[in-house]
């Protein structure tokens, strides 16, 4: 695995905010089709990831397999991942 995708990978598992926007641009715009909202900016993003980490403290990012021969993005998530009762706001 390229050590960026581990980097990121361990960011996201690391349940840090900071560290997962820090591999994004100011105006990255990050979708989580898991709990169906759109987060954009890194403020955002970083606030949704410690959100995220209310309810979900035990999710876990694995890389699983290789979208082509140079790329290794496709990612699954173990553990509880459910939105609470009510949905997420922002």
């Amino acid at each position: 695995m390229s050590t960026w995708i581990a980097d990121y990978i361990d960011a996201w598992n690391s349940h840090d905010g900071n560290k997962v926007a820090s591999f994004m641009t100011d105006d990255a715009v990050y979708e989580d089709l898991a709990v169906g909202q759109v987060h954009e900016g890194k403020a955002a993003i970083t606030a949704f990831v410690q959100r995220t980490d209310v309810f979900s403290p035990d999710c876990e990012f694995v890389s699983v397999s290789r979208l082509s021969p140079c790329s290794e993005t496709s990612q699954t998530r173990r553990g509880a991942l459910a939105a609470p009762a009510g949905g997420m706001t922002d």
